[in-house]
């Protein structure tokens, strides 16, 4: 949230937007606010000021919902106001690349990540339409395992169904061929 979206003013000549306080009365049915930080969990209020600093973030809870409500008032501690907001929900895209990765047989490649173009061959790319993004909340589901192969964590022989980003940064993420006479996988 920020001062185009949501600001209140008051005329009191002792005024300074730490003084205006929103209070959360309902709604946030698919989501919730916090602090852009992350600290301190779910918000029940929050100051202009906050809002002045982009400090107060809507995260969505993953629902198909497009939308939600949120109903507040505001207060200088002397007068209060009900007011709300709606909240569009927009659908994330996130693309992803994958390099092609050239092995041996029976041996293990890393696998990398990054934001942007994959650069190498054995990259895994994405590109998102948010303006910013957190890229260890970044997950990537397996849809379709390996043939001649399998995906895992550097400290398991288990097969991966969920590859994180922070993982796949940090170079934690191997295929593993099966040591047959397979060219592709």
């Amino acid at each position: 949230l920020n001062r185009s979206i949501l600001e209140y003013a008051d005329d009191d000549s002792d005024f300074h937007s730490g003084s205006l306080t929103y209070d959360i009365q309902a709604g946030l049915t698919h989501g919730y606010l916090m602090r852009s930080s992350g600290e301190g969990g779910q918000l029940s209020s929050f100051t202009q000021r906050d809002i002045n600093h982009a400090d107060v973030v809507y995260v969505h809870n993953g629902s198909t919902a497009s939308g939600d409500f949120i109903s507040f008032s505001v207060s200088d501690g002397v007068h209060s106001v009900t007011n709300g907001i709606l909240v569009e929900v927009m659908a994330l895209t996130l693309d992803t690349t994958v390099g092609d990765l050239h092995t041996t047989e029976g041996s293990a490649v890393p696998v990398y990540a990054s934001h942007g173009p994959a650069t190498d061959t054995a990259t895994i790319a994405f590109t998102s339409n948010l303006l910013t993004i957190d890229v260890h909340e970044v997950k990537f589901r397996v849809v379709k395992q390996p043939a001649h192969g399998k995906l895992v964590h550097r400290d398991s022989s288990a097969a991966l169904d969920v590859l994180a980003m922070s993982d796949l940064i940090l170079g934690r993420i191997n295929y593993v061929h099966d040591d047959s006479d397979t060219p592709a996988d």
